[in-house]
This record gives structure tokens, sequence and C-alpha cells, in this order.
């Protein structure tokens, strides 16, 4: 039987592959009870040792028999180095748990600081298109006046030329009447131009 010293192992080296595996998951727990009392079934003696090539805890008369040659382990020692593992991975996964709260809170500030600067650029956007739509407004408003001025304006010329027009007319009307008048008044041949040259 070879027995080996606490200092040169591991908790990782006797361990079971499943351990392994979990512990990478972040899940390690141990699969034999170190401070289990239970006696060997097979020697009825408790277990003492711990088998380092079959990873099973022994009784002293089963590690000197039946694995007489293997790397035996104290299983007081085994306890001892394994919790020893186990809490320095404990610390390891406490110090990860307040880096990912860290990160997580990191996360969850930009979050809030994106949402806040978010809403006052919609605020600042809509404040923008606001006075865009009051100067197109004000601007709409100044060119319908100017329009509206022209129109009045074109109105006003349009019936002072009708007017002139009309005076016109009407003072051709009177003329064509008062020539047709002479017409009809001045009789025939030394008459009539008697008559027009009066």
């Amino acid at each position: 039987m070879e027995t080996t010293s606490g200092p040169t192992m591991s908790c990782q080296s006797f361990l079971p592959v499943s351990l392994h595996r979990a512990e990478a998951e972040d899940l390690a727990s141990p699969l034999y009870s170190f401070d289990s009392q239970e006696p060997c079934e097979e020697h009825e003696e408790s277990l003492t040792m711990f088998c380092l090539d079959d990873l099973e805890p022994l009784c002293e008369h089963g590690a000197a028999v039946s694995h007489a040659g293997h790397r035996v382990y104290l299983l007081t020692e085994a306890a001892t180095d394994c919790k020893e593992e186990l809490k320095t991975s404990l610390n390891g996964l406490k110090k990860r748990r307040v880096q990912f709260e860290k990160v997580t809170q990191n996360c969850e500030h930009a979050s809030r600081h994106n949402q806040a600067e978010a809403e006052l650029t919609e605020e600042h956007m809509k404040k923008e298109f606001e006075s865009l739509h009051q100067f197109l407004r004000e601007q709409e408003a100044a060119r319908l006046l100017v329009l509206r001025e022209e129109q009045k304006e074109k109105r006003r010329e349009a019936e002072k030329q009708v007017d002139e027009m009309n005076q016109l007319i009407t003072s051709l009307e009177e003329k064509v009447q008062l020539v047709e008048e002479e017409l009809d008044a001045g009789g025939e041949g030394a008459g009539f131009l008697k008559y027009l040259y009066r």
C-alpha cells in the first residue's frame, strides 16, 4: 500500500470525472461524504482511507489487500484538502459573481442612460420640428397675405381699366348719338351743310 501525504495532492485529482464536469459548470459537490461513519460493507471496518486510483473510500484492510500498490490517501486529510480546495473554488465563484453583478449593474446603468438620452433626443427633435412647423406656418401666412394683397391690387387695376373703358364707351356712344341726330336734323344738300357748319 502506497500512502501519499496531503500537501502533494489536490481535491481535483481524486474527485470523479463527473465532479470535474460539474465544477466546470460551477456546480461542484463531493460525490462521497468524507464525514460518513458508515463501515466498509466488505470488511465492516471504518472507512479511513481513500484510493486515488479508484476514487473510493477504503478501510485499512481493503487498502492493504484490494488496493495494494495504489495511491492511498488518509480520508481525513483528503476531506480537509478537498474542503480547502472547495473553499478556494467557492471564493473564486463569489469573486466571479461579484464581477458579474458589476457587469449587470453597468449594463443596467448603460440601459438607463441610453433610455434617458433617447428621451432627451426625442424631446429635442419634437421641439425642433415644432419650431420648423411654426416657421412654415408663419411663412405660409405671410405669403398668403402677400398673394391676397396682389390679388386685390390686380382686381383694383382691372376694375379701374374697366371703368375707363366704360367711360370711353359712354363718350363714344354720346358722340355717335350726336352725329346721328345731326344727320337726321340737317336735311339734304345745302341745308345739311348749312346746319353742319352753323
